[in-house]
């Protein structure tokens, strides 16, 4: 930093070593160990030793498979385990106890004196966390290697995610709690393919491709969670479930009328309804005790924010004599969009909205009239500088949307020049192309005027381009 006179200190040291072996292309095995010490850990924890292996068999190579040979024509297995480690909850030094300079100041006696902090206990007790990876999968290819295929399951298990102990009892006057140890556990599975299927008739080649990936992480273990009942534990337990979960509310339905509201039997604003127009959400009453309060609270989506736990593609392409067509769709669902602030609340900032806020809402058929009749919108009335006080603008699946798309992300038509042509400038090789990103999108997220790959919740980013491009290769 050119404002400061500072430095930085790191060290880290690692062996590794990997022997392979392969038999004929049919039995394969690599072996693989790597040696890893970091500066960041206590002497008696600084060293981690890391294992891995691999194996693979093809076995349409062996002679037990040959009757099936005219269907697949080659499949091989394939399984591994590897393990890794990752620095986590802990700082430079903080294996060293005593004191932190510069801690609070104060004046003695017309003299100023810097103040010292003790640094809290030593973390001693911690070291690498372990990533261990597993993988089982197999390839295969049919019909005289037009139809391919690739398929994976696999995990990656943490164990030793740092936590302290909370159930031993230091003097609340010491003023710092337990270091870090090598407490919790997680994982991320998941499972992912892809197929392939390549043929030619006559001149024309085509080319047809698609894939998917499914993966979540799960908390296997957590030190000693405590719950004062079961509703603590639904809702707040982390154990043996899959994380990234939005609780809301559940809509079901909408006010039609201010006599409806008067005689609704659920407490539904926490306030008797006081708060209450035509065309705000009435939410479920989960637990049936007249009130809509957090004990109604629900799984409503995906992490918010977060990537998708369920991607997939489609690639295609052609070729015909000098022409050449590719293009790479791509798609995505389980994940959840927040719609906040300009997306949500009128008049934010003190600023405007999105039209449609306006132009599709409940509201009076004449403003100037209070005795007008309700009509009805999609959005509910505007009220100003209400904010997240109003019941309509809690969590629920109104503003929450489980978002799925499909869009063509790239496509390009190109058109090579024969020989005889492109060899009269001099040329081996003359290509013309025209390529589009982004070009369309299916997805459920359009009519918010919102790209569906966006994590902002105010929607106030760059939109995505969308491009086409012109161009010629020339090779000399």
């Amino acid at each position: 930093d050119y404002l400061a006179d500072d430095w930085d200190y790191q060290a880290r040291a690692g062996y590794i070593g990997r022997v392979n072996y392969n038999y004929k292309g049919r039995y394969m095995l690599e072996l693989l160990g790597r040696y890893d010490g970091s500066y960041l850990y206590y002497k008696d924890s600084r060293f981690g030793f890391f294992p891995g292996a691999s194996v693979a068999w093809r076995i349409s190579d062996e002679n037990f498979f040959s009757p099936l040979k005219d269907v697949i024509s080659d499949l091989k297995l394939r399984a591994s385990y590897g393990e890794t480690g990752s620095e986590m909850g802990v700082s430079a030094f903080a294996y060293l106890g005593g004191f932190n300079f510069g801690s609070g100041s104060s004046v003695l006696d017309g003299v100023f004196v810097n103040g010292i902090q003790p640094r809290g206990l030593p973390i001693r007790n911690l070291s690498w966390v372990r990533n261990r990876s597993s993988n089982v999968g197999f390839d295969i290819s049919l019909l005289d290697y037009k139809l391919t295929g690739s398929f994976d399951l696999f995990e990656r298990r943490r164990t030793g995610l740092p936590a302290g102990r909370y159930d031993v009892k230091i003097p609340l006057e010491v003023g710092y709690g337990l270091p870090n140890e090598n407490l919790e556990s997680d994982a991320h599975r998941g499972v992912e393919g892809i197929i392939t299927y390549t043929d030619k008739i006559g001149d024309f080649e085509y080319r047809i491709g698609t894939n998917a990936s499914l993966s979540r992480r799960k908390w296997l273990y957590a030190y000693k969670p405590r719950f004062g009942n079961s509703w603590n534990v639904y809702r707040n337990s982390s154990e043996d479930r899959w994380t990234g979960i939005t609780w809301g509310y559940q809509i079901i339905g909408r006010f039609e009328s201010m006599e409806e509201i008067a005689n609704y039997p659920i407490n539904n604003d926490g306030r008797g309804n006081t708060d209450q127009l035509p065309g705000d959400f009435k939410y479920k009453d989960v637990n049936n005790d007249g009130i809509i309060n957090g004990m109604d609270e629900r799984p409503i989506g995906y992490a918010l924010g977060a990537q998708p736990y369920l991607s997939y593609g489609l690639n295609l392409g052609v070729n015909w004599k000098n022409w050449s067509l590719t293009t790479d769709f791509a798609g995505a669902t389980m994940q959840s969009y927040r719609r906040n602030w300009e997306l949500k609340f009128p008049f934010q900032n003190n600023g405007s909205a999105p039209a449609y806020m306006f132009e599709d809402r409940w509201h009076r058929e004449d403003p100037y009239n209070p005795q007008s009749q309700w009509v009805s919108g999609t959005y509910p009335a505007i009220r100003q500088n209400l904010r997240g006080s109003h019941p309509n603008y809690l969590n629920n699946d109104f503003w929450i949307t489980n978002v799925n798309y499909f869009r063509l992300k790239n496509i390009e038509l190109g058109y090579t020049l024969p020989k005889s042509l492109s060899e009269k400038i001099g040329s081996s090789n003359v290509r013309f192309y025209v390529n589009g990103t982004n070009l369309f999108s299916l997805d459920n997220v359009k009519k918010f005027e919102i790209d569906p790959e966006i994590a902002s919740e105010n929607g106030l980013v760059y939109p995505l381009q969308k491009m086409v491009l012109f161009g010629m290769n020339l090779t000399f």
